[in-house]
């Protein structure tokens, strides 16, 4: 069966181009995938290369242009002038053209998407061959947790101060995300085969693709999370708390600041909180009047995987302060090394975190009872023990890599034969 991916990341391929080991779970599922010899792997993606596709060890890549020319900007900006919908649908439809190409040289049996927030999706119009989206992030909700409590968007449009050229950005990234959202809605719309792995996109599904079948399908995590050392309480009078997110504001890092400020004034709690992903927390702390580096927060940029697996092992709990999310894959890396986890009960964050057994959930932008939670967790050594035995468990079994391909190579088998029935 050869099977085509659309992926948001390149997966290995600039590995093999470049030298350049990103990792990452979409590797680790593939390297798995790549044993089943009935299964064929094309995989395309967003990436600037003079390559229409290039076969590398059994799969073909196909790097897609992801940037017009200088010469294509000025003609889309003179024909349809400050009309970002009509450019952005200029665009999408440029893009559809490529996805096709690949389709036709390809010929694949079935055609997997991974998530609803590129305009990969799109190509359900343009092809008879059974396509299934594997949910990630999924932008409608994630646009309405898109600004945190007490921020508006004239915050957002301001966040970088006046300069004028800032609040047009700003402004154009905004618009662009509702653009993405609609266009989202009519993925939904048009696409019959969905998968999933929370109740909460298993919801959205039924909501927005009312006749769509939807199927049940875990994700793989990286590699250095299954042979890690099982966490164990640590002995140090100064608690170590770690958290990894990513920029957007519904990220969470204004919660960070508020639950921090609270440790440390209020709870008499001595810690230092490690945040990955990140190198500032600027805009937060300009809006709501904490400053990092009063609250013991020590933001550390993008870390590797071993970085993040080893400041894990030392870490007395993982902290996910996000808005909104489906399943994050930070939480889940943290729960299969058995660290206890503090999350906002968003998304589909109850599927993966059974209260107070496999972790704990609070309510968004309640700073007082994370607090509370992430001391309770630091000081009281029975709670976290109990609380890592049962993660691990309900980790282990959830990402089973082999399980896993099994089910996936299922469902394949169940599109390629509703075609050809």
């Amino acid at each position: 069966m050869r099977v085509l991916w659309f992926t948001n990341s390149s997966v290995d391929y600039q590995e093999h181009i470049t030298g350049y080991n990103g990792g990452g779970w979409m590797t680790s599922l593939k390297n798995v995938l790549d044993k089943e010899k009935d299964i064929e792997l094309g995989i395309s993606f967003l990436l600037e290369d003079t390559e229409f596709k290039k076969k590398i060890n059994g799969t073909t890549y196909y790097p897609v242009s992801h940037q017009s020319g200088i010469l294509d900007k000025v003609i889309s900006k003179l024909k349809y002038g400050n009309n970002l919908n009509k450019r952005f649908r200029n665009s999408d439809e440029q893009y559809v053209k490529k996805f096709v190409d690949v389709i036709n040289d390809f010929k694949p049996s079935v055609i997997h998407i991974w998530g609803t927030e590129k305009n990969f999706g799109l190509i359900c119009e343009h092809t008879k061959i059974p396509v299934i989206i594997h949910l990630q992030g999924i932008i409608n909700p994630y646009l309405n947790a898109f600004f945190p409590p007490n921020i508006s968007l004239k915050d957002f449009i301001i966040k970088d101060g006046l300069n004028p050229f800032s609040i047009s950005k700003n402004r154009k990234e905004y618009n662009g995300w509702k653009y993405i959202a609609d266009r989202e809605k009519k993925i939904f719309r048009n696409c019959k085969y969905f998968m999933g792995r929370t109740d909460w996109d298993r919801i959205l599904t039924e909501i927005y693709s009312k006749d769509a079948t939807y199927f049940h399908c875990e994700e793989a995590l990286r590699d250095e999370f299954y042979t890690a050392l099982k966490w164990k309480p640590q002995k140090s009078n100064k608690a170590k708390i770690v958290t990894t997110i990513s920029g957007p504001l519904y990220k969470g890092g204004d919660l960070l600041l508020k639950v921090a400020n609270l440790l440390k004034k209020e709870l008499d709690l001595d810690f230092e909180w490690e945040v990955y992903g990140i190198d500032n927390l600027q805009v937060q702390e300009k809006l709501i009047g904490i400053n990092t580096s009063d609250v013991n927060l020590v933001l550390k940029g993008m870390g590797t995987s071993e970085q993040i697996r080893l400041a894990l092992q030392t870490a007395n709990v993982f902290v996910h302060p996000s808005y909104i999310d489906n399943s994050p894959n930070s939480v889940c890396e943290a729960q299969i090394c058995g660290v206890p986890v503090v999350a906002c009960n968003v998304g589909g964050m109850s599927t993966l975190i059974k209260n107070n057994v496999t972790g704990v959930v609070v309510p968004a932008n309640d700073p007082y009872t994370m607090a509370y939670s992430i001391k309770e967790i630091c000081t009281k050594d029975a709670i976290a023990e109990k609380i890592s035995t049962e993660a691990v468990k309900a980790a282990n079994k959830r990402h089973n890599r082999d399980e896993i391909v099994m089910n996936l190579i299922s469902i394949y088998k169940i599109l390629y034969d509703s075609q050809n029935s």
